[in-house]
């Protein structure tokens, strides 16, 4: 094996480790990223109950008594649970694929708002449509 062939070969394991390396790299990037974005996702809802008090006032009407808000209150506060849910559900993929912290699924899942929907969901024939998204694959 010549100078020439012996470079070759090392010029090709140097190229790969330094491969193997960008990957990794990029993996820790993605993967803050997406604990970046289920922060931001989980944390909408609440922001949105502190920025807007005319909304609060509807979600916690909407938990105390689904019958007792009109059918535009129940529509906003359908709209407002269905961001919880799409926040969990990203959550939870995300969780899935190992892309965020066990801890913060875990604090996701058992409380905060997603909960709070969850057992509002199974309290009303109004609210039968919520009960079922929180329980999809819970593990």
């Amino acid at each position: 094996m010549g100078i020439t062939e012996v470079t070759g070969v090392i010029a090709v394991v140097v190229s790969v480790l330094y491969l193997g390396l960008q990957i990794r790299d990029n993996t820790k990037v993605l993967r803050s990223q997406a604990h970046y974005n289920a922060l931001s996702l989980a944390q909408r809802p609440m922001e949105m109950m502190i920025e807007n008090e005319s909304l609060a006032n509807v979600v916690n009407r909407s938990y105390a008594d689904a019958d007792a808000v009109s059918a535009d209150e129940w529509a906003r506060f359908g709209n407002y649970a269905f961001i919880g849910f799409n926040a969990w559900e990203y959550l939870y993929y995300q969780h899935r694929d190992k892309a965020i912290p066990k801890e913060l699924w875990v604090g996701a899942d058992r409380g905060g708002s997603f909960s709070r929907v969850e057992r509002y969901g199974r309290a009303g024939p109004r609210c039968q449509g919520l009960s079922a998204l929180p329980l999809l694959g819970r593990q």
